[in-house]
């Protein structure tokens, strides 16, 4: 999965092997290259990592949440639950839900702030 910059998700690849070893992965990282890639969510598959790094492409790996959550008792999965709800309020940028930006500044002479009654 990936993120575009205005937010919304879309498959990039898909890999289907036999078995979860470095070999298997190793063109994914390649393929994904012309994505322009900064982050990488994945099942924790230690194999996909592996061949990351050995690619040479620089980019930050995450664990993906779901599978995150299933590996971690009643008590953390109920924090992570309340993160991962407050986190996905949170407007991002390019989001309908972000007021506009000023279009002035301190120097045009325009004041973001209200003024003072």
């Amino acid at each position: 999965m990936g993120l575009t910059d205005h937010g919304v998700r879309a498959v990039l690849d898909v890999v289907l092997t036999r078995e979860e070893d470095v070999v298997s992965y190793w063109d994914l990282p390649v393929r994904l290259w012309r994505y322009n890639l900064t982050l990488v969510v994945a099942d924790g598959v230690k194999a996909l990592d592996t061949a990351i790094s050995r690619s040479g492409i620089k980019v930050a790996r995450q664990t993906c949440p779901v599978h995150l959550k299933r590996r971690v008792d009643r008590r953390v999965r109920d924090a992570l639950d309340l993160l991962l709800s407050l986190a996905e309020s949170v407007p991002t940028r390019g989001s309908p839900l972000l007021p506009p930006r000023p279009q002035g500044g301190p120097s045009s002479g325009q004041t973001t702030r209200p003024a003072l009654q």
